[in-house]
């Protein structure tokens, strides 16, 4: 297990994760939970643990450990949460998302998707990120060695081209490709969340121009 996996035991069939095991790319899709306070994100995984009666659902909370160097010098291993607040679900019903809000202390709600029709009952429907792009996100935040490297931008990244890393441990991920200042970045969208812009080395890359 490596230091930033995180793992809940329970009897459920359910798994909670924050690492790149298991990231191959499904046809699930993933709700975004926003939370009451981020010092609450283990209490609200174990309460997920004990509390989904779906027996397939999955947790991911995307953090890693960093070294920080404190004012004193003195340097620790801390978590580093890249998107604060926030943890993904999958493979439980909106119904039961819904359930969680009104049960679950730690959970303040699900992100709605506004640009969606709403329900039968008059309800907005939950926003959904595709397993595809939850699986480059945690090849990309297990990969990068700085976190500087790696951040979630509410910035319109477009661009005619489309960039592939061919090697090193960024190997397989793609999106589209910008260049700042001669920094060179991976953009791929990540829902009503923004976009996850990956900084990368173009020597380990290959570029496809869209036509």
């Amino acid at each position: 297990m490596t230091d930033n996996q995180y793992t809940v035991n329970t009897s459920k069939q359910g798994s909670v994760s924050s690492s790149t095991d298991g990231a191959t790319a499904t046809n699930r899709m993933w709700f975004v939970a926003l939370l009451t306070h981020q010092k609450y994100t283990d209490s609200c995984v174990n309460f997920l643990a004990k509390n989904t009666e779906t027996a397939s659902w999955n947790v991911y909370v995307p953090r890693k450990k960093v070294l920080h160097v404190y004012p004193n010098r003195t340097k620790r291993k801390v978590d580093r949460f890249f998107i604060p607040r926030m943890l993904f679900v999958s493979g439980m019903e909106e119904k039961e998302a819904f359930g969680h809000v009104r049960n679950n202390p730690y959970i303040e709600m699900f992100l709605p998707e506004r640009a969606l029709p709403r329900t039968d009952a008059g309800r907005l429907q939950l926003a959904q990120v595709p397993d595809s792009d939850m699986a480059r996100l945690r090849q990309a935040i297990e990969a990068v060695a700085a976190e500087d490297d790696i951040e979630i931008t509410k910035e319109n990244l477009t661009s005619d081209s489309v960039i592939e890393v061919c090697d090193g441990n960024l190997a397989g991920l793609y999106g589209n490709y910008v260049n700042e200042a001669d920094n060179h970045f991976l953009c791929f969208a990540l829902g009503r969340l923004g976009n996850v812009k990956v900084k990368v080395d173009i020597k380990r890359c290959i570029l496809h121009k869209e036509k």
